[in-house]
């Protein structure tokens, strides 16, 4: 079992696994894993690199950061950002979310903030 119980940012998420698998987890705050999590219980797949992800760890976990790092806890290079941004997330929150960055610590997020900022069009940032 893996228990997630992060009352300062709302989280709260708790994994039940049996034999490597996913049998099941229940979701308090943020729920955007919840299609990943579903084909994971259902396809039964052995979890294997996903565990980490589970834990905690960064959402991207398994793509390599590209560019100078700007999230040191999860690994996030700036042009893992910028591909992000430039496939259309346009939201701080969401951002973060998709990449990994500022999901840590958090001290980057005012960094990926900029970054967003300086690459979305004035109209879209507004």
């Amino acid at each position: 079992m893996i228990v997630i119980d992060d009352r300062k940012r709302g989280l709260y998420k708790k994994f039940i696994i049996r034999g490597d698998r996913l049998a099941g987890c229940i979701l308090v705050g943020d729920v955007s894993d919840l299609p990943r999590l579903r084909q994971l219980h259902e396809s039964q797949l052995e979890l294997e690199q996903e565990r980490d992800r589970l834990a905690g760890g960064p959402a991207n976990a398994a793509i390599a950061p590209r560019g100078a790092i700007v999230c040191s806890c999860n690994q996030i290079g700036a042009d893992n950002i910028a591909d992000a941004i430039d496939g259309g997330i346009g939201e701080l929150e969401a951002l973060c979310a998709a990449t990994g960055a500022g999901t840590g610590c958090g001290s980057c997020k005012p960094e990926v903030g900029r970054m967003l900022a300086r690459r979305m069009p004035a109209e879209v940032t507004a």
